[in-house]
């Protein structure tokens, strides 16, 4: 068992946090960010493992392949009050599973992943996926969910599934639209964009609410606002100067970086710059003073000498006086 450890800026061919083979991990509290991997870009388990994920946050991880957050390979996954959070792969954004005889989501939040193929969660070959109490939602590209060759068998209970660019119930579950309390609507995030994923009071996804009455609470947060003027919840391991965003993600030739710095009083010399897979530059976008404030700039996926970019793994770097902060993107032409 692991409790409250973090995986960050880590690089594998699986797993590119943490791989697991032939075991029974049990993960709680554990943040996984910003790491690499041609499958699993987060957490792979796989060779008939059973791994149990308890209140995880898997943030910004990147698969070249399949799952950009997770990915479970003959083996079985229950993931429980977990949030899944801007994770890109060409295959399952947030989580990718393939013959997995048991796929458990419940109260879970899935937010801003992207993926060609399922943008929230893909899966296939025999597959079985049960998700309950779940949020999918804003996914920058592909479906919420995805069947590869309708070989997954999925039941959905007391989901949202809302604004995901590849469609919310559409494929094989389209028929659980407006059934077991299965719906469609805006959850209303207090802050998505900070990270803060509990829900207004107003919410479709708060216990029991007039629009979903039979319903107990659905996604990760819990309910209510902090009021304006208070300070919202800040995870612990969030950066307070780096990139907010980068989308969409992946992207087809063009991509908007959104960065912040905070006020320190005075202004820091910032560079960002788009670098391939083995940390070459690509792209100088930025390179000068910058002030406090919330800031976004446009890569038109051309290099310095104005030649479009191949296909593949790009980093979006903002650097400044002490420190830097990175974001994977995928580049598909």
């Amino acid at each position: 068992m692991l409790s409250a450890c973090r995986f960050s800026n880590n690089f594998s061919v699986q797993g590119g946090g943490l791989y697991c083979a032939e075991s029974e991990p049990i993960l709680i509290a554990c943040v996984f960010r910003e790491n690499e991997a041609s499958s699993g870009g987060g957490l792979e388990a796989t060779d008939y493992s059973s791994a149990s994920l308890q209140a995880c946050r898997f943030e910004n991880n990147l698969a070249s392949m399949r799952g950009g957050g997770v990915f479970a390979g003959f083996s079985a996954l229950e993931a429980e009050d977990c949030v899944f959070d801007g994770n890109t792969a060409l295959d399952g954004g947030a989580l990718a599973c393939s013959q997995c005889p048991t796929v458990t989501v419940a109260r879970c939040t899935l937010h801003g992943n992207g993926a060609a193929r399922g943008g929230g969660i893909a899966g296939g070959y025999a597959s079985v996926l049960a998700m309950d109490r779940t949020i999918v939602a804003f996914g920058t590209e592909g479906e919420a969910v995805y069947t590869t060759h309708g070989e997954m068998e999925c039941t959905l209970t007391c989901c949202d599934l809302f604004g995901n660019s590849g469609g919310d119930w559409v494929g094989s579950i389209a028929d659980q639209y407006g059934v077991a309390g299965n719906i469609s609507s805006d959850p209303l995030f207090c802050d998505a964009g900070a990270g803060n994923f509990d829900i207004d009071t107003g919410s479709p996804c708060a216990p029991f609410s007039p629009s979903n009455p039979e319903c107990d609470l659905v996604g990760a947060g819990d309910v209510g606002c902090a009021p304006s003027g208070t300070p919202e919840r800040e995870s612990p391991c969030a950066p307070r100067v780096g990139l907010v965003a980068a989308a969409p993600n992946p992207t087809r030739g063009r991509l908007h970086l959104t960065y912040t710095l905070p006020d320190s009083g005075r202004p820091a010399h910032l560079r960002l710059e788009i670098l391939d897979a083995q940390g070459r530059k690509v792209r100088a976008l930025l390179d000068g003073t910058g002030s406090a404030g919330t800031r976004g700039v446009t890569w038109d996926g051309c290099d310095d000498r104005g030649r479009p970019a191949p296909s593949g793994f790009y980093f979006g770097r903002l650097s400044w006086e002490t420190g830097s902060h990175s974001r994977g993107v995928l580049l598909i032409r």
